[in-house]
C-alpha cells in the first residue's frame, strides 16, 4: 500500500517542479531529475531506496518507448535524406571519445586498466533526454534529425567500443591471450540478433495488427510488443534498445496505420517517462560528487571536449554542414542509464578499481543529466530549431 502511495508523490512532485521549469524556461526534464533527487533517498528520504530497486523494471520499460519512439523516426524518406552520416559521425564521435579520455588519463599518470576503463564507458551517450527536449520544444531542422539517428547508433558502437577495451584490459591484467577479432565480433554478434529479433517481431506485428481493427486493440498490441522485445532481448542477452528500435523502424515503414498507433502510444506513456526520469533523480547522490577527484574533473572535461570534437570530425568525413556538426556533439553530453551499466560490468571485471570507477561514473551523470538538457535545448535555439521557447 505504501509504493503505491509513493507512486503518487513521484508523479505529483514531478509535475509540481515542472510547473516551476514552465516558469523559469528550463526544460521539463531537468525538473522531474530534481524532483527525484530532492525527495528521494539521499535528500529528503521521502521515497524509499527499496521502493527505487524494487520497481527499477519501469526504467526499463520507459527506455524501451523511447526506443520506440526514436525507430519510428526512421522512415524511409527520413532514411534516404540523412544518408550514411549519423553512421560515420557516431562512429567517430564514440571512438574519439574513447581515445582522448584515455590518453589523457594516462598521460596523468592514471593507471592503465582505469583509464581504460573510464575511456570505453565515456563513449556512450544516454538519449533519453535528449530525445525529450527535441519533443518537449517540437524541434525541426537539420540538427534535431541529426540528433535524433545519431544518439539512435551510439549505443550500439559504445557496446562495441566496451567490448574491445576489457579484452585489452584482460590482456593487460590478467596475461590472457584473448583475441582482439573475437572481442570486436561478440558485441557486433549481439547487435546482429538484436537486429534480426527486431525484424522478427516487426513481421508478427504487421500481421497481427491487420487483424485488429480497434484503435485500442492496436495501441495495446504495441504495448504487448514492446515488452516482448524488451523481455526476450534480456533473456537472450542482446541490445534490447536496438531491438525495439528495429521492430518501431520497420513497423512505421510498413504498416499503414502506423502513424496513428504510434501517435496513441506517445499520448500514453508521459506518466511512464516522468517517472523514469524521477527515479533516474532519485538515484543520484549529490555527495558522490564531492567524492569526484582529479580523474572525475579529468574525465567530466575531456568527455566533452571528445563528444564535440569527434562529431565534427565525424562531421567533416561525412562531408556534412560544418555550423550543424560543430553543435551535435554538446547535444550528446547526457550520460545515464547504459553508462552505469557498463560501470557495473567493469566494476565487477576489475574490483580493485570498482570504487573509482563507480564514483566517477555516478559523479559525471550527476553532472550531465543535469547540465546535459540545458546545454541541447540551448544548441537547439542557437541553431535555429526551435523557433518558439514554450
Amino acid at each position: 500500500m505504501k509504493y503505491i502511495i509513493y507512486f503518487g508523490l513521484c508523479l505529483l512532485f514531478s509535475l509540481i517542479f515542472e510547473k516551476i521549469m514552465k516558469k523559469i524556461n528550463f526544460p521539463y526534464v531537468t525538473g522531474y531529475l530534481i524532483a527525484g533527487i530532492i525527495i528521494g533517498p539521499y535528500a529528503l528520504n521521502i521515497i524509499s531506496l527499496d521502493f527505487i530497486n524494487d520497481i527499477e523494471v519501469l526504467n526499463d520499460i520507459a527506455l524501451s518507448f523511447i526506443a520506440l519512439s526514436i525507430g519510428a523516426e526512421f522512415k524511409l524518406s527520413f532514411l534516404k535524406k540523412i544518408g550514411k552520416a549519423p553512421i560515420i559521425i557516431a562512429i567517430f564521435e564514440a571512438l574519439i571519445t574513447t581515445i582522448v579520455i584515455d590518453i589523457i588519463l594516462i598521460i596523468f599518470k592514471v593507471e592503465i586498466p582505469l583509464a581504460l576503463s573510464l575511456g570505453a564507458i565515456g563513449s556512450a551517450t544516454a538519449s533519453a533526454a535528449t530525445i525529450m527536449i527535441i519533443k518537449q520544444y517540437n524541434a525541426k531542422g537539420s540538427l534535431s534529425e541529426l540528433i535524433l539517428s545519431v544518439v539512435a547508433l551510439d549505443d550500439a558502437v559504445a557496446l562495441i567500443i566496451f567490448g574491445i577495451s576489457i579484452t585489452i584490459i584482460e590482456v593487460i591484467t590478467q596475461n590472457k591471450n584473448v583475441s582482439l577479432l573475437i572481442s570486436f565480433l561478440n558485441p557486433i554478434k549481439e547487435i546482429i540478433l538484436a537486429l534480426l529479433l527486431g525484424s522478427f517481431l516487426a513481421v508478427f506485428l504487421i500481421i497481427l495488427n491487420k487483424f485488429f481493427k480497434e484503435k485500442t486493440s492496436k495501441t495495446i498490441l504495441i504495448i504487448i510488443f514492446v515488452l516482448f522485445s524488451l523481455g526476450i532481448s534480456r533473456t537472450i542477452n542482446v541490445p534490447d534498445l536496438i531491438s525495439t528500435m528495429v521492430m518501431a523502424a520497420i513497423f512505421i515503414n510498413f504498416s499503414n496505420d502506423a502513424n496513428k498507433t504510434l501517435n496513441v502510444i506517445d499520448q500514453m506513456t508521459p506518466p511512464l517517462l516522468i517517472m523514469f526520469f524521477f527515479l533516474s533523480g532519485a538515484y543520484l547522490d549529490l555527495s558522490k560528487i564531492l567524492g569526484v577527484g582529479v580523474i572525475g574533473i579529468i574525465y567530466l572535461i575531456f568527455r566533452v571536449l571528445g563528444k564535440v570534437s569527434g562529431a565534427i570530425v565525424g562531421g567533416i568525413v561525412a562531408k556534412k554542414d560544418f555550423q550543424t556538426t560543430k553543435n551535435l556533439g554538446f547535444s550528446l553530453i547526457p550520460q545515464a542509464g547504459i553508462a552505469l551499466g557498463l560501470a557495473t560490468t567493469m566494476g565487477n571485471l576489475l574490483p580493485n578499481y570498482a570504487d573509482s570507477i563507480k564514483t566517477v561514473i555516478l559523479s559525471s551523470t550527476i553532472i550531465f543529466e543535469l547540465i546535459g538538457p540545458l546545454v541541447t535545448k540551448y544548441i537547439l535555439i542557437k541553431t535555429k530549431n526551435i523557433d518558439i521557447i514554450k
